[in-house]
């Protein structure tokens, strides 16, 4: 409660029931610094500041660099996912026609060795049908003695 009192006016201290006022020292009072020391103080105090800007300014500019780099990464891999994705369509196109190729060479194939072009090639060369087939019968023992 004396807390929060204390609070409303910084200048009268509460005890108990009774108000009384007793001046507090002020902050200017509490931390007395003499005028050259704080000139002093002041100096390293604006170094200390403009080595802090600095450090902000670099890491802006460290930001921004590796924005930059970034950016370039990202350009570069779309590009070559772009390349990439025209040379697979391109691929792409090539099997269709390797296929459809691959068909017609299939039909033509099993045109060429149908029977009926066999038969009908054989009649144009000349070759006549065999009636009959006679085979040599040996015995295996005169093929294989030496």
């Amino acid at each position: 409660m004396s807390k929060i009192l204390s609070l409303v006016n910084p200048f009268v201290s509460f005890k108990g029931a009774s108000a009384v006022a007793t001046p507090r020292k002020t902050t200017s009072e509490i931390n007395f610094v003499p005028a050259k020391a704080r000139s002093l103080s002041t100096k390293r105090h604006a170094s200390i500041v403009s080595s802090d800007s600095k450090i902000v300014q670099y890491g802006v500019y460290a930001f921004a660099a590796l924005n930059v780099v970034m950016l370039l990464g990202y350009i570069i891999s779309i590009n070559t996912s772009a390349a990439a994705g025209y040379e697979f369509s391109k691929l792409q196109r090539g099997v269709a026609s390797l296929t459809e190729e691959n068909k017609k060479l299939t039909l033509r194939n099993a045109e060429i060795n149908s029977m009926t072009v066999i038969n009908d090639t054989l009649n144009q060369e000349g070759f006549v049908p065999v009636s009959g087939a006679e085979y040599i019968q040996t015995t295996a023992q005169h093929l294989t003695q030496r």
